[in-house]
């Protein structure tokens, strides 16, 4: 059961370089009410995320500009922990993956596709 008292994120940032999925992704979310940034590209992200910081980051773990992991980091460099909730969404999933995801400094690790039910929990 959801905690009744936490509060949903406001403002969502999603990386990722597959634009199906970025779409996808955005149209769930924005149909949930919460306010989306889509961006294809970890350069712009991380200029966006300065700018602007989100609550939360869904974050593909492979990017064409720079490496996802390289990108959680930075992101994690600007705003310390527990500022900014990241998650990885990407299309790896081993025990590696996930070790790499967390030493990273992801909060989640979520293996694609996401389906609505899933990303509804996630953000509760």
């Amino acid at each position: 059961m959801a905690d009744s008292t936490a509060v949903p994120p406001a403002s969502i940032l999603v990386i990722d370089d597959e634009t199906e999925n970025l779409k996808l992704v955005g149209d769930l979310l924005s149909a949930q009410g919460y306010t989306v940034r889509l961006l294809p590209q970890a350069q712009i992200a991380l200029q966006s995320a300065q700018a602007n910081p989100p609550d939360l980051v869904l974050l593909d773990s492979r990017l064409p500009d720079m490496d996802g992991y390289q990108l959680a980091r930075r992101v994690r460099e600007m705003t310390g922990r527990g500022t900014v909730r990241l998650i990885a969404l990407t299309g790896y999933g081993t025990a590696a993956d996930r070790q790499r995801a967390m030493e990273a400094g992801f909060d989640e690790h979520i293996v694609k596709p996401v389906g609505a039910d899933r990303l509804a929990k996630l953000l509760s």
